[in-house]
């Protein structure tokens, strides 16, 4: 029926209903719950559910008290609607989608809604004369749906306030104590502006999408038409920029139009990074501006194999890798050769020139064919040196170490011509010639007696 309420509370009445409440109202201006006068109370049990396609989810006029357990769902036009109401709502886990307003404040009063988890989803407006705080804790997110207004909003414990996926405007006082306030969302589109009108306590985090490039790169900005206290970080996450040189000032993320400390906004991560380019966060004026400048080229060196046999006349292939290609006038790398040995050479030298635009460039430790017995293993050892040129390059990674093994087998003496020497026996061998002896002798002697 239309202007019905689902449940109606009047005149200081207390209701309580310690099960699960479940109300669809229908109907132009029909509500599902409405509570009016000094005093009237209401408490509903965990897992409710109001809902009205047409009006309020919860009216309140007066000073009414309403409260519910956990778990509380509400679907309507308008989730709470406080018409000169002065009253404190505490709710936990609530699910609220509101098809306009979550909170709509009118007609004088003072409302503190106090949210602990829970998700949220529409916008909120309050008029002149009438007192409406917001305090969002415990991860309580609020999805941000069109332009709003309250009279303070606080985000505590890992709130999130998503305003992502158009340009917002909201009027009143934010504190951003723990809690996001978050230009990306769950779908990041870059380019979107969040203003609030009012001033700006920070403590918290900005998240924000920016496609790193050069100066003229699409980013969200977040704009305070207030003033600005305490430190917020930035978290800026790259929208699939791939890294330029910044001009002039930079890429605008935020901007302050009352007064803001030095240091007001800083990085998360004091640095990000795209391609090759590394950007950090600096202040001109009233805007803070990311600014990028190239990273500084690493220069590695690798070699396989790692062992080679010196009677095979192996090769071991050296490689000279860059992490970017090479400017226009090439670059020179310098090189830690290996000790000079007879047992290898090398074609690397100790200035290498790779070409423009290359990014690696070889040379070869050879292992020299060996024929003498005995010379063991020797290593050759090839590392990176430091430019001589401060910022050409930086030195990554390990030097190579290539292990030359001798692998030459043992062979007979070659003969120089003089006589041959009669091999002696050992003591073994003589031991044994002399107990065969012996018994020859012992044999005899028997013979010599039977006769």
């Amino acid at each position: 029926m239309p202007g019905s309420s689902g449940w109606l509370g009047d005149s200081g009445g207390t209701s309580k209903i310690d099960g699960k409440l479940m109300i669809h109202a229908q109907g132009a201006g029909s509500n599902a719950v409405n509570l009016l006068g000094a005093g009237t109370q209401m408490t509903i049990g965990a897992d409710s559910s109001l809902s009205s396609t047409q009006g309020p989810g919860v009216l309140l006029q007066g000073t009414p008290t309403f409260s519910a357990g956990s778990g509380l769902t509400v679907d309507a036009l308008d989730a709470f609607v406080l018409t000169a109401a002065t009253t404190t709502m505490s709710l936990t886990q609530t699910q609220v989608t509101a098809q306009d307003k979550i909170w709509l404040a009118t007609g004088g009063g003072a409302t503190q809604f106090n949210g602990h988890a829970g998700k949220y989803q529409g916008s909120s407006a309050v008029d002149a004369g009438t007192t409406l705080n917001l305090t969002l804790d415990t991860a309580a997110q609020w999805i941000l749906t069109g332009d709003s207004s309250y009279t303070q909003l606080s985000l505590d414990s890992g709130a999130i306030y998503q305003v992502s996926g158009a340009n917002r405007t909201v009027t009143g006082l934010l504190v951003n104590r723990a809690g996001v306030v978050d230009l990306s969302g769950n779908s990041p589109q870059v380019s979107d502006t969040f203003t609030t009108v009012g001033s700006y306590s920070g403590g918290g985090q900005i998240r924000l999408d920016t496609a790193l490039g050069d100066s003229s790169s699409p980013t969200d900005i977040f704009v305070v038409n207030g003033d600005v206290s305490g430190v917020t970080t930035l978290d800026v996450r790259n929208a699939g920029g791939v890294g330029a040189a910044t001009t002039g000032n930079g890429i605008p993320v935020v901007r302050v139009t009352g007064m803001a400390p030095a240091g007001s906004f800083a990085l998360a991560t004091g640095q990000v990074t795209a391609g090759s380019y590394t950007y950090v966060l600096n202040q001109v004026g009233d805007t803070w501006y990311l600014q990028s400048k190239a990273l500084p080229t690493e220069s590695s060196v690798t070699c396989a194999p790692l062992e080679l046999n010196d009677a095979d006349n192996q090769v071991s292939a050296c490689t000279i890798r860059l992490s970017q290609p090479a400017p226009a006038q090439g670059l020179t790398v310098h090189l830690a050769l290996p000790q000079a040995s007879s047992r290898y050479s090398t074609t690397c030298t100790p200035s290498m020139l790779v070409p423009a635009g290359a990014t690696t460039l070889n040379c070869t430790i050879t292992a020299t064919p060996n024929t003498a017995v005995g010379d063991g293993n020797v290593v050759a050892t090839l590392a990176i040196n430091p430019p001589t040129a401060a910022g050409t390059y930086t030195v990554a990674g390990a030097p190579a170490v290539i292990t030359v093994r001798d692998d030459d087998q043992t062979t007979p003496p070659v003969s120089n011509g003089n006589a041959t020497p009669v091999p002696t026996l050992g003591q073994w061998a003589l031991t044994l010639l002399s107990l065969v002896l012996a018994g020859f002798a012992a044999v005899r002697l028997r013979r010599v007696w039977a006769h």
